[in-house]
């Protein structure tokens, strides 16, 4: 368990990660899980919810020759512009009165979520590049086959070779990580953003 934001973990993370369930608020979240996931070749399970309105959507382990061709979260999401706090959506949806948001959507939701994970881990995926969305209130269900957006920015290629592990831990220095990495690489630049 962690407090700081996905994209910080690195991928060391998702080290024998078997399925990552993603039920983040930020879209820019979202779009990091699916971009990691999908270059890892680790299957997603992407869910969200708006009031009695729930969305689970699964993205299968992709083997390296096929991931060019199969649809990613970012597909059908190519804005990610506007996301904002939890607190701030709640306060601009109950000014308008909207319910953003009920325990019992959460609850089915996270069924559902825990039953595509658990199929995964057995090698199967039902709901296998599809998005499956159900009012809770109205019971109507719709069952969608997810596709590619070939002008997608998202990764859409696997890793093709395996990690190599360097003996160098988040308190290590700078020097011992590159050191580390010129043991397998050659020589190595670092070039920091600022």
């Amino acid at each position: 368990y962690v407090t700081v934001p996905s994209h910080a973990l690195g991928e060391g993370a998702f080290e024998d990660v078997d399925v990552v369930l993603c039920c983040v608020d930020n879209p820019a979240g979202r779009a990091y899980l699916a971009d990691r996931t999908r270059y890892l070749g680790v299957p997603l399970i992407e869910a969200g919810f708006d009031g009695p309105r729930i969305s689970l959507s699964c993205y299968p382990a992709v083997a390296a020759a096929d991931a060019a061709a199969a649809p990613c979260w970012i597909c059908a999401h190519q804005d990610l512009d506007g996301s904002f706090s939890c607190r701030f959506y709640a306060q601009q949806a109950d000014n308008v009165g909207v319910v953003p948001a009920i325990q019992t959507a959460a609850a089915a939701l996270g069924a559902l979520q825990a039953e595509a994970a658990i199929l995964t881990i057995h090698g199967s995926m039902p709901f296998s590049s599809c998005a499956f969305d159900l009012d809770i209130r109205s019971g109507r269900a719709r069952n969608t086959r997810l596709s590619l957006d070939p002008d997608c920015h998202g990764i859409h290629r696997r890793l093709q070779t395996t990690p190599t592990p360097v003996d160098v831990d988040a308190g290590s220095a700078l020097a011992t990580l590159v050191k580390a990495t010129e043991a397998h690489l050659g020589e190595v630049t670092v070039d920091l953003p600022t």
